[in-house]
């Protein structure tokens, strides 16, 4: 579509900058009745452009059509870099951005903003390239999406095909013998049910325009933290009810009660219970107070039972399977829990879109602020549930 710009629109769009000016030197003096009241004169000078606009356009498509004229075909979007979208992202939230670079910005993607009602100029969807980088922050550190296994989805709401039956053997066959069938894979279903979790983080325009303050990489760690907190708690505790159902929750698995003393041999019981197609990829999870309490048990030679990787610093095995430390496992009076399993075939957690950022310089205008927004949806559900098992109350000397 093209749109004529008016002598009374452009008039209209400089009364809208002008009172945006007002606006913000009476919140600087201290008058805050007066900056709200222009405030609000403000969005009732862009609602009335938003209508003068429509209106126009429809009446000269309407003359265009009476005059026979054709109407003029919108100009062809021209695609833009993730290295050019990731420019004009850091020009807009340092508000260099011009308005031809914002509309550049926003080409292709859906314009939102963070308040209900007019949108005004709202914020931008941040670039998907950038969102990627989200999750890879995420995966950096200790994160349960190296430890689970990780689906894709893209519904809220749905169910995941799940083998029940056990695979058997091939049959032993003469040459040109016929293969006959012995038994064909049985399958049930998992439903998910993804939650919704986000936060928002507003950011003050002096901050913003220092230029030492690296924007992106400010609001890509926040948010990647913030989302890894979340995961990992809830792969481990959530209720099941409003959130994930966690590992520790969950009833589904296997769970033994430990003793009032540990010893190697109740290790090795508890271990080599796990089924025989699990073993070879299983490994350990506990958090720092069973890890201390482990490497004082010795064996017969008077060596500590956790080795220690003569090839990797600071990581052990246990019975030669890999120990990792997970302080997302709680100690609650004097007691914690050791699992033990291949976790990527016990649970599964379940993401629609890698993450999903916003910005609003509207939604913070009284405060000279722009508001950056963060949604994740989740999900996360047992799957072999033979694949982990839980040793429950390890007791942790005071």
């Amino acid at each position: 579509m093209v749109f004529v710009v008016t002598k009374e629109l452009r008039e209209l769009a400089r009364a809208i900058e002008a009172g945006k000016a007002e606006a913000r030197k009476l919140l600087n003096e201290g008058k805050l009745d007066e900056a709200e009241s222009k405030t609000n004169e403000v969005r009732d000078l862009q609602r009335k452009f938003s209508i003068m606009q429509v209106t126009e356009e429809e009446e000269r498509e309407e003359e265009e059509e009476r005059e026979g004229m054709p109407l003029a075909p919108p100009a062809p979007a021209q695609p833009i870099t993730d290295e050019r979208r990731m420019e004009l992202l850091e020009r807009y939230l340092r508000f260099r951005a011009t308005p031809e670079e914002i509309r550049e910005l926003k080409r292709g993607h859906e314009v939102r903003d963070l308040n209900t009602g007019d949108p005004g100029d709202g914020g931008v969807l941040i670039p998907d390239n950038y969102m990627a980088e989200i999750v890879k922050s995420i995966e950096a550190v200790n994160s349960v999406r190296q430890l689970v296994r990780v689906t894709p989805v893209s519904l809220p709401t749905g169910t995941a095909p799940k083998r029940i039956t056990e695979a058997g053997r091939l049959n032993n066959l003469d040459e040109y013998g016929e293969i006959q069938k012995t038994a064909s894979p049985q399958y049930g279903s998992i439903k998910y049910s993804l939650h919704k979790y986000g936060d928002y983080m507003p950011v003050s325009r002096e901050m913003i325009e220092d230029p030492v303050f690296d924007i992106l990489e400010e609001v890509r760690e926040w948010f990647a933290d913030l989302a890894r907190n979340t995961e990992n708690y809830q792969v481990f505790y959530g209720s099941g009810i409003s959130d994930p159902l966690g590992i520790l929750k969950s009833s589904d698995y296997t769970t033994e009660a430990a003793g009032a003393d540990i010893t190697i041999s109740a290790l090795r019981k508890f271990a080599l219970k796990i089924g025989k197609g699990y073993w070879k990829t299983s490994k350990w999870i506990m958090n720092t107070d069973a890890f201390l309490v482990l490497q004082d048990i010795v064996d017969g030679e008077g060596r500590s039972i956790l080795h220690e990787d003569p090839k990797n610093d600071f990581e052990y095995r246990l019975l030669g399977r890999p120990v990792e430390i997970w302080d997302e496992i709680e100690t609650k009076t004097g007691k914690t829990h050791i699992l033990f399993g291949d976790f990527k075939k016990g649970y599964r957690m379940f993401v629609r879109k890698p993450f999903e950022l916003a910005t609003s310089a509207e939604a913070g205008f009284l405060t000279d602020s722009t508001y950056i927004r963060g949604i994740e949806r989740i999900d996360g559900q047992p799957w072999d549930t033979n694949a982990i098992r839980v040793l429950k109350d390890v007791v942790i000397p005071s």
